[in-house]
Formats: structure tokens, sequence, C-alpha cells
């Protein structure tokens, strides 16, 4: 698990890729799920893309437009976070290395169900699962969702952390943290030294999550 954040503008993205070992965005083809905690629980936007970080700047691009966010679900999931600058966690579900586009909305669908399978039907909020894929068969979305399951605990021990008022940061310099399951950073300035210090990331919770 890498728990590791980068900016858009003035937006803090923090990317939680529980298979992941290197602090930066998959190159693969990726299924992702936008993460926001304005509700009791955590609610999702579940996508997928042959080009993820071109796919991510899309929506907050939609996102920071009045004009374009409504005709953009994840856009209009992403205003809030991005009206209040609250800080933004995106969960990289499973990356797909040459995967084509039929076999990466096949398991975008299956994380559709398995979303709502372990977080209930109001964990998709502006999404209804669609799918003209078989209902039967080793391909189909319902038997790839049974080998899958929502990274639930790592998201709860995560939610004080972006629940919180963002801190301004103080010297103004663009960084790229990455965070393990000790809830150590490593902390990579434009100067490209690179330290290793404590983050104000629950590190406790981090830790209990990953042995659950």
């Amino acid at each position: 698990m890498i728990l590791f954040c980068t900016t858009n503008r003035d937006l803090e993205v923090w990317y939680l890729d529980l298979a992941g070992q290197l602090a930066r965005p998959p190159a693969s083809p990726t299924v992702y799920a936008l993460v926001s905690f304005d509700a009791e629980s955590a609610r999702y936007y579940v996508g997928s893309s042959q080009r993820f970080t071109a796919r991510l700047g899309a929506h907050l691009s939609f996102a920071r437009s009045r004009k374009l966010r409504g005709s953009s679900a994840g856009g209009k999931f992403l205003a809030p976070i991005v009206a209040r600058r609250r800080r933004l966690l995106v969960v990289v579900l499973e990356t797909l290395p040459g995967a084509d586009t039929g076999s990466l909305q096949r398991c975008e669908q299956a994380w559709f169900i398995v979303a709502q399978r372990d977080n209930g039907a109001a964990a998709l909020p502006l999404q209804v699962p669609a799918t003209t894929a078989p209902a039967r068969g080793p391909l189909a979305p319902a038997t790839l969702a049974a080998r899958r399951h929502w990274p639930r605990d790592w998201v709860e021990a995560l939610a004080g952390f972006f629940q919180e008022p963002r801190r301004a940061n103080q010297d103004g310099a663009a960084t790229r943290r990455a965070v393990n399951g000790q809830g150590k950073t490593q902390q990579k300035s434009r100067s490209g030294t690179r330290r290793t210090r404590r983050s104000g990331m629950p590190a406790g919770s981090i830790a209990e999550a990953g042995r659950r």
C-alpha cells in the first residue's frame, strides 16, 4: 500500500494505491474511485480510463467550471470539494496493464457492484450501474466482483484527515509525499532532495487498517 500526495493548482490530491509501490499515479489503464467525506459516511464516484491522469484532470476542470460541471458526473461530484478547497482522496482500485476498453469497462462494472455490496446502495449517489456485459461466465462483472473487496477500512481510517480543514503549506513549495503503513512520509521538494518525517496523517489508524 502507498499513500501519496500531489497538487493540482490549489488542491491537494491524495492517492491511495493498495497495490502500488511508487509514489506516482499509474500509467496503465486504471479503475479508480473519487471519495467524498461530506456525508455521514463516505460517498464515491467510480470510473475507469486508459489515461488515468488525464481523466482526473478533466474531472477537476469540469468541477471548477460552473458552466461545465453539470454535464459531467465526476465534475459534479468533485465540485463541493473544489469549492471548499478540501483535500481530495482518489483510490486506485485496480490497474490493468495492456487491457482493452471492453476489459476495462467490465472491471469498472465489477467495482460498481463491490461498492454497493460493501457500502450500501447510497455509496454511489450520482451513478446507476448499467452494463451490456454477460450476466454469467468468468468475465461477467458479477463474477469479477466476487473476488474483489472494497477498501472500506482504509477509507474509514483516513476520514478524519480529509474532514479537517486543510492547512496552508508554510514554505509554499510544491511537495510530493508518500505515506507507508506506519504513518511515515517521504517528502520530495522541488530541489529533488528527499527526507523522511512524521506527517499529520493518523498513523495508528493506518497501521490498524493494514492489519485487518
